[in-house]
C-alpha cells in the first residue's frame, strides 16, 4: 500500500540522514583534534613569548629568538595547517548540513503524507462501515416496501373481485360491500398516514441506488467517497417514515401486519360472497329441476294417454278394414252393416280430434 511505500522511503532517507550525521560527527571529532593541536601549539608559543618578554637583556632576547625561531615558525605552520584542515572539514560539514536539512524535510514530508494516508485510510474505513450500514438498511427496507406493494396490490385485486361479484346483481350483498368499504378505507388511510408518496416510485429509486453500490471502493479519494456516502445518507433519509415511532413500534411491521389482516378479511368476504352466490344458484337450479321434473312427469302421463288413444284408433282401423272387405264382397245396398260402418267412421273422426287435442296440449306444455 501507499503507507508501506512511504515507510520504505522514510527508512531509506533516515539511513541517509544517519550516515550524514555520522560523517558530521566524525568530522567534528577530527576538527576538534585539529583544534586541540592548535590550542596546544598556541599555548606553547605563548609560553615562548612570555619567556622572551621575561628576558631583560637585549642580547639574551636576541639569542633566545634566534634559538626558538625555527620552533616558533614550525608551530605557526602547524597551527595554520590545522586551521586550514578545520576550514576544509567545516566546508564538508556545511554540505552535509544541507543534505541533513533536505533529508529532514523529505522525512517530515513522507511522515506527514504517511500520517495523512493513515488518517484517510481510517476515515475511509469508517465511511465504508457507514456506507455498508446504509446499504443494509436500504436493502432491508426495500424488502419491506416490496412486501407492502404486493399486499397492497393483492388487496386492490380482492376489492375489484368483490366489486365484480356485486355487479352481477344476483343477490343482495350490501352487508359484505359495507365491510369491504370499511376495510378499503382503513387500508388507504393507514398507507397514506405512513407515506404520502408512491411506494412503487420509492422502491424504484432505492433499487436504482442499490444497483450502483459497487461504486464504493477503497481506491477512490476521500472526497469522492464522501460524495457517495452523502448519496446513501440521502437515500436513507427517504426511509425516515419507516423508523420506529414514539411507542417503539416498528412502522413497517405495523403496516405489514395491518395489510395482512385486511387482506385476510377481504379474502374471507370474497369467499363468503361466493358461497352465498353458489347457494343462491344451487337453490335456483333445484327449483328449476323440480319444475322440470313435474313437467316431465306430466308430459309422460299425457304421452301415455296419447299412446292408449292411438292403440284404440288402430283397433277401429282394423274393424273398419274388415267391414269394408265384407261390404265390398257382398255388395249389400241396405245392409245393416252400413250403419255400423257409418258409426265407426264417426268414432274414428272423434278419436282423431281427441288425439290432435292431446298433441296440442303436449306441445303447449313443452
Amino acid at each position: 500500500s501507499e503507507v508501506v511505500k512511504l515507510q520504505i522511503k522514510i527508512n531509506e532517507k533516515s539511513n541517509e540522514l544517519d550516515n550524514a550525521i555520522s560523517q558530521v560527527n566524525t568530522l567534528i571529532i577530527i576538527m576538534k583534534s585539529f583544534y586541540d593541536i592548535i590550542i596546544s601549539e598556541k599555548a606553547s608559543m605563548d609560553e615562548m613569548e612570555k619567556k622572551e618578554l621575561s628576558l631583560n637583556n637585549y642580547i639574551e632576547k636576541t639569542d633566545y629568538i634566534l634559538q626558538t625561531y625555527g620552533i616558533f615558525k614550525s608551530k605557526s605552520n602547524i597551527i595554520n595547517n590545522n586551521s586550514k584542515n578545520i576550514s576544509s572539514k567545516y566546508i564538508i560539514i556545511e554540505g552535509l548540513k544541507n543534505d541533513i536539512d533536505e533529508l529532514n524535510s523529505l522525512i517530515s514530508y513522507f511522515k506527514d503524507s504517511q500520517e495523512t494516508l493513515i488518517k484517510d485510510d481510517e476515515l475511509k474505513k469508517n465511511m465504508k462501515t457507514d456506507y455498508l450500514n446504509n446499504v443494509k438498511y436500504i436493502e432491508e427496507n426495500v424488502t419491506h416496501i416490496n412486501e407492502i406493494i404486493l399486499l397492497k396490490d393483492s388487496i386492490t385485486q380482492r376489492i375489484a373481485d368483490i366489486d365484480e361479484l356485486n355487479s352481477l346483481n344476483l343477490i343482495n350483498i350490501n352487508d359484505f360491500i359495507n365491510e369491504k368499504n370499511i376495510s378499503q378505507e382503513k387500508v388507504s388511510y393507514n398507507l397514506n398516514k405512513l407515506y404520502k408518496g408512491s411506494f412503487e416510485e420509492l422502491e424504484s429509486e432505492l433499487s436504482h441506488f442499490l444497483d450502483t453500490k459497487y461504486l464504493f471502493h477503497e481506491k477512490k479519494s476521500v472526497n469522492e467517497l464522501q460524495t457517495i456516502l452523502n448519496t446513501s445518507n440521502n437515500e436513507c433519509a427517504k426511509l425516515n417514515f419507516m423508523k420506529s415511532d414514539n411507542n417503539n413500534n416498528n412502522n413497517n411491521s405495523n403496516i405489514i401486519n395491518l395489510l395482512k389482516t385486511e387482506l385476510s378479511h377481504l379474502l374471507n368476504l370474497k369467499e363468503n360472497i361466493i358461497k352465498k352466490l353458489l347457494n343462491h344458484i344451487e337453490q335456483n337450479i333445484q327449483n328449476s329441476s323440480n319444475k322440470y321434473t313435474i313437467t316431465y312427469t306430466d308430459i309422460n302421463n299425457r304421452m301415455e294417454d296419447y299412446k292408449e288413444e292411438i292403440e284404440s284408433l288402430e283397433v277401429y282401423k282394423h274393424t273398419i278394414g274388415n267391414i269394408q272387405k265384407e261390404y265390398i264382397l257382398h255388395l249389400y245396398e241396405n245392409d245393416k252393416n252400413a250403419l255400423a260402418v257409418h258409426n265407426t267412421s264417426m268414432q274414428i273422426l272423434q278419436y282423431k280430434d281427441a288425439i290432435q287435442n292431446i298433441k296440442n296440449k303436449i306441445s303447449d306444455d313443452i
